[in-house]
């Protein structure tokens, strides 16, 4: 009986110390590296980090069904130089009349602290491959997401992101 007792006893005390066991902090997200030239492209991989949807290799894109909901890409938290740039997202949508899909948009991050999105727009329902573009300003020292947006009121595809700087 003392022996079980000493197991069991053993055994809390074990599973207590894991379950107490010092969290870490969240990470502030890893900066990808600048770019040197522009235009400047990101495309949509297997790596690519999303919420939903898949990648589809056939058409080199990350891909959604209807009713999901939630970031179909996002990333890569470039860091940019003081300018004025364009970012445009080379998408697919399919939907039923002229309701947005989703949206694209363009987030700050100082450190591990997003901004409120700095530039955005509507993804709507068109025939083929459409380019969504956003205009945005970008500052020294912050870190720079391309994030395209699923609502479940449709489908999307997302293939590629291309960053121009302007003037």
């Amino acid at each position: 009986m003392y022996l079980k007792s000493a197991c069991l006893v053993s055994i809390l005390v074990a599973l207590v110390s894991v379950g107490c066991s010092k969290k870490e902090a969240p990470q502030p997200p890893t900066a990808a590296s600048p770019p040197r030239t522009f235009p400047h492209a990101i495309g949509v991989t297997t790596d690519t980090p999303h919420q939903i949807g898949s990648f589809d290799s056939s058409k080199k894109a990350m891909v959604t069904k209807q009713n999901e909901v939630g970031a179909v890409v996002f990333g890569p938290y470039l860091p940019l130089e003081l300018g004025n740039y364009r970012a445009v997202f080379k998408v697919s949508a399919e939907g039923s009349g002229e309701e947005a899909v989703g949206k694209v948009d363009v987030n700050a991050f100082s450190d591990a602290t997003p901004e409120n999105p700095i530039a955005a727009d509507d993804i709507k329902p068109a025939r083929g491959e459409q380019r969504v573009t956003v205009d945005f300003s970008g500052v020294a020292g912050m870190k720079y997401e391309f994030r395209i947006w699923a609502n479940g009121k449709g489908m999307l595809s997302a293939k590629e992101v291309v960053i121009e700087k302007k003037g």
